[in-house]
């Protein structure tokens, strides 16, 4: 959050014009400087959240290797075409199963899963 402050310049009754804006010089200098600092400060908050996330990214587990520790059942191959669908059929339904109570569905409920 960058807060902007306000300095209300009070101005002695013998101070010259130059004094004056000599003042407000060193005054805008420092502002200048304070700006620099902050920037400085961003940019470095900036990088460190970028490196985090790139060091989060790099750590990451592929997600094929993920699936592969997750042990899906396998196929092994069939020349009846009949077995593969009954396995995919098969497949479907124990995910279903696993999301939802099957014993409480009724039949819109089941077309709805087995449209998804």
């Amino acid at each position: 959050m960058v807060r902007l402050r306000v300095a209300i310049v009070l101005v002695a009754p013998d101070m010259g014009t130059a004094a004056i804006i000599a003042d407000l010089v060193a005054r805008l200098e420092s502002q200048e400087r304070e700006t620099r600092a902050l920037r400085l400060q961003l940019a470095q908050q900036n990088e460190t959240i970028l490196t985090m996330r790139t060091q989060q990214f790099v750590n990451q587990e592929p997600l094929y290797e993920h699936f592969r520790r997750m042990k899906p059942p396998e196929f092994e191959g069939s020349i009846d075409p009949l077995e593969a669908e009954d396995w995919d059929a098969r497949y479907c339904w124990e995910t279903v199963m696993m999301r939802r109570n099957v014993m409480d569905m009724n039949w819109e409920d089941f077309l709805e899963e087995f449209k998804k």
